[in-house]
Order: structure tokens, then C-alpha cells, then sequence
């Protein structure tokens, strides 16, 4: 499977259009968000994102795990 291509389509070419790694994170749907009401807080992933860029991250990051002794 071929991911880099996958994440530079998705996440494009220029670097500095972005501030900080939390502002990739955000785009990609990877930034955890907290949600809280009146009893509990959690912590839920983002809605509102690339979600093909997300697919490819979360692939790129299962693949890593896997190949890591």
C-alpha cells in the first residue's frame, strides 16, 4: 500500500502553511477533543476533518507498529 502519496495529496506540499504539529493533528481528525456535560468529561475523536487524510495517518501509524520489533 502505498501512503506516502496518499498523505501528501491529502495534506499538500506546503509546509508552512501550517503552525504547529496540533494543527495538522486538528485537519487530520487526530487531535482528540474533549467533550463534557454536566457529569462527565471524555475525550472523543474530531468529526469535522480530511477523513481520507486520517485513514491514511491511522494506516501509516498501524503499519509502523507492526513492522517494529
Amino acid at each position: 500500500m502505498r501512503l506516502a502519496p496518499r498523505v501528501l495529496a491529502q495534506w499538500g506540499d506546503d509546509r508552512g502553511r501550517y503552525s504547529s504539529h496540533e494543527s495538522v493533528a486538528a485537519l487530520a481528525g487526530t487531535f482528540p477533543v474533549p467533550f463534557w456535560s454536566g457529569r462527565y468529561v471524555r475525550v472523543r475523536k474530531r468529526r469535522a476533518c480530511i477523513k481520507p487524510l486520517r485513514d491514511a495517518l491511522y494506516r501509516f501509524a498501524w503499519l509502523s507498529v507492526q513492522s517494529e520489533p
